[in-house]
Order: C-alpha cells, then structure tokens, then sequence
C-alpha cells in the first residue's frame, strides 16, 4: 500500500460528521487538523506575498520559528478543519496542495452571503467575489456547520466552506506556536483572530481583546 493511501486515526478527530475515519479522497488520506498558512508561508497579511502580486505566495519556502515576530504565545499554528469540506477533502500528505491549509484561498469564484458574513461557492442571487489563488485571508472558522456541500445546502443553514477551519465541537481547539492548546468560542472578536492568525503584523492580543 502507497504512503499516502495509509489512514492514521491519529490525524482524525471523531467529532468530525463529514466522513467515516477511514475516508479517502482521491486515494489520499485525510486529516482533520490543519496548518494557518500565515504562519508557516511568508504571509504579511495582505496580498504582497501573493504569487500574483509579486510574492512567493502558496508557493513560499518554509518559515522558521524566529520569523514569528509576534510571539509564539499569540501565533496559532494549527486548528481543525473538516475532512471532507464541500466535497473537497483534507488530504493529509499532499503538502503542494492547498487542501491541508486554511488562511489561503483557493483559486474559485465565491459568493458572499445576504449577512456579508459566509462566502460560499454557490450563487444564491449575491455578488460574485472571484478570489486569486494562494491570497492570505483570516476568516473566522465555523462551529458545527452542517457538513454539507453547499449545492445541498438548505437555505438559511450554513455549511462547510473550505475557505475556513471548521470544528464538530461547541469550541474551537487550536494549538499555538508554544506548544500550548487553547479553545475558541464562536464568539471570539475578528480582532482577535486577526491578530492570533498573521504572525507578523505587530500586533499581539490583550485582556480587551
């Protein structure tokens, strides 16, 4: 059997309703834990270190620890993601793909919801939001969102959207660049999610955050 075709329950979080454990995708196992490209790619923040605006983009070399100017203690460096994601799946040994990721985009035509606050791949009457592949981004992750492509996506409910991280518990666990675990309510500030993202933009959270 080929490496990648090998299932690890290690890599898997049994909360996760969007495949059984032994799920593949394309032959390739699954993982339910993702790495915040921002942190481990070149990522300011913004779209200078895309590759189509004359940065390296998904394409950057890896980053070492001491490049992490904000603090190991405010940098997440992984967080959950559903495994199989607007039938998309998380594969967990194809590290060229952008899969395995989230603080990135994917090079797809989005659509922002009525709210202004889910971008989802289906028209539902909203403006298009055709979006470069490999741009950084901090959108905020989901919790329980049904898993569900959106093409099956009952009205007014919200699905797994592979831009975000997702978690199948009430909390989202993340772990930090200092080797610390820490859980993120739903009602945490974009503020404060921005700043735990990008680990290179200043900024470091506080007790008002």
């Amino acid at each position: 059997m080929a490496e990648a075709q090998i299932t690890l329950p290690i890599l898997r979080c049994r909360s996760d309703p969007s495949a059984p454990i032994d799920y593949k995708y394309n032959g390739w196992t699954v993982t339910n834990y993702q790495a915040n490209w921002n942190v481990w790619g070149d990522s300011n923040g913004d779209g200078s270190t895309n590759e189509d605006y004359g940065g390296t983009g998904k394409d950057a070399p890896a980053q070492k620890f001491l490049s992490i100017r904000d603090g190991l203690s405010n940098s997440i460096l992984f967080a959950e993601g559903y495994a199989n994601c607007d039938s998309m799946g998380r594969t967990a040994f194809y590290s060229w793909a952008v899969e395995p990721y989230y603080g990135q985009t994917l090079g797809l035509t989005y659509f922002v919801d009525a709210n202004d606050l889910f971008i989802v791949r289906e028209n539902r009457g909203v403006p298009a939001n055709v979006l470069p592949n490999g741009m950084p981004n901090t959108y905020m992750f989901q919790v329980k969102p049904m898993a569900r492509p959106y093409s099956q996506c009952p009205a007014g409910t919200e699905c797994c959207t592979m831009l975000y991280s997702q978690t199948g518990h009430d909390v989202m666990p993340v772990a930090m660049a200092d080797g610390s675990i820490r859980s993120m309510t739903k009602n945490i500030s974009q503020k404060t999610w921005n700043y735990l993202m990008q680990p290179r933009d200043g900024q470091v959270i506080n007790n008002q955050d």
